[in-house]
């Protein structure tokens, strides 16, 4: 999704966290794997100084490197559009599941994508409620 259509479409906010909502449980809980494990000691041994990477998953910081450039950002975390506050991606989605009492997708967790989304039908989408 373009961040322009993004800012401009509460449709396509809507599309977004929709997506994101029924795959965010199980892509918060991915874990890191023996390379992110090996860098973060490197870093630590001062083999390696930063490290740059262009996903979005925070595995790298969640094994232990603390110099990390995110280049395509983190989806662990949230920026209001109205204020610019940053808030943990936990939060939001807790705030989601109340205000979408009756969402039960959890079967649909399986068709999650590398960045986290899940693709629905849009007639789910559109009762998704975003507050």
């Amino acid at each position: 999704m373009l961040y322009q259509d993004f800012v401009k479409y509460a449709t396509a906010r809507q599309r977004y966290w929709a997506r994101n909502f029924v795959g965010w449980p199980r892509f918060s809980a991915i874990q890191p794997n023996a390379t992110h494990h090996i860098l973060a000691d490197w870093e630590r041994r001062q083999k390696l100084s930063h490290l740059v990477t262009q996903n979005v998953d925070e595995l790298h910081r969640k094994a232990g490197s603390s110099h990390c450039v995110e280049l395509h950002g983190s989806t662990h975390h949230v920026v209001c559009l109205s204020c610019g506050d940053v808030k943990p991606r936990a939060e939001l989605q807790q705030r989601f599941v109340e205000a979408n009492p009756g969402w039960h997708v959890e079967v649909l967790q399986d068709q999650l994508a590398p960045d986290g989304d899940v693709l629905l039908p849009d007639d789910l989408v559109s009762s998704f409620c975003v507050r």
